[in-house]
């Protein structure tokens, strides 16, 4: 086996760009793994014309499935009614996961639908900071 010249070496070496590229692109995949390992969601780029828009795969118990999540533009007027939304649309309300999604449908069928926005609050887990966030993207009509 021959021995590389010094030019060879030299042309062989990363510039301290390119190794901060790597280290950059590293640590963003690590940290869409962490998120996917802690959230059960893997967040796949697609297309949709506009830098605005991801869809995410969601792990559930029986399989995958893909749902398009709304651009940030739609995210800033979208209106929940927490009366008759499912766990996947009151999911999208900032603060709100699987968990305090399921807790306000089941103290809805506990206790009957909404009266008004301000009832979210008796719902286990949902403080004044969250409803602070997410009261002018809910409705009871």
């Amino acid at each position: 086996m021959r021995k590389l010249t010094e030019r060879e070496k030299r042309r062989a070496r990363l510039s301290k760009h390119e190794v901060s590229c790597l280290i950059i692109a590293l640590c963003i995949c690590v940290g869409l793994l962490l998120y996917s390992v802690f959230t059960n969601a893997f967040v796949i780029p697609v297309n949709h014309n506009d830098d605005k828009t991801v869809s995410v795969v969601y792990k559930s118990d029986d399989s995958q499935k893909q749902e398009s999540k709304p651009s940030l533009d739609e995210l800033a007027t979208l209106t929940v009614n927490i009366n008759t939304a499912d766990k996947q649309a009151l999911t999208l309300l900032y603060g709100i996961g699987q968990s305090k999604a399921q807790a306000i449908i089941d103290y809805r069928e506990q206790n009957g639908n909404f009266k008004t926005i301000e009832q979210i609050l008796e719902v286990p887990g949902i403080k004044d900071k969250t409803f602070e966030k997410i009261k002018d993207n809910i409705t009871v009509d």
